[in-house]
């Protein structure tokens, strides 16, 4: 059996791969009622962000929402990742 201080330094080890991974990646965040709201069942316009950023991050709050978010089922480059931080007080 490995004692934790061999885990946690395997653990350090494979963070810090993972971090050094995503230097190059490219991130935008969606937090404005415009962007939001033009994500209103139109997977097409998160298709044409994830041309550009391999990291998404729709951030809702109060006066910023949209109800439904449709997700593009083809086209998106493996290793993209789409983020929800949900601050709104209406589901999204």
């Amino acid at each position: 059996m490995m004692n934790k201080k061999k885990i946690i330094s395997y653990l350090y080890i494979i963070s810090i791969f993972f971090l050094t991974l995503n230097v190059n990646a490219q991130s935008i965040t969606l937090a404005d009622n415009t962007r939001l709201s033009a994500l209103e069942n139109n997977s097409n316009i998160l298709k044409n962000y994830f041309k550009k950023y391999d990291h998404i991050i729709i951030h809702t709050h109060d006066g910023a929402w949209t109800k439904n978010i449709k997700l593009p089922k083809n086209g998106i480059k493996e290793g993209s990742e789409i983020f929800f931080k949900i601050d709104s007080g209406y589901p999204v």
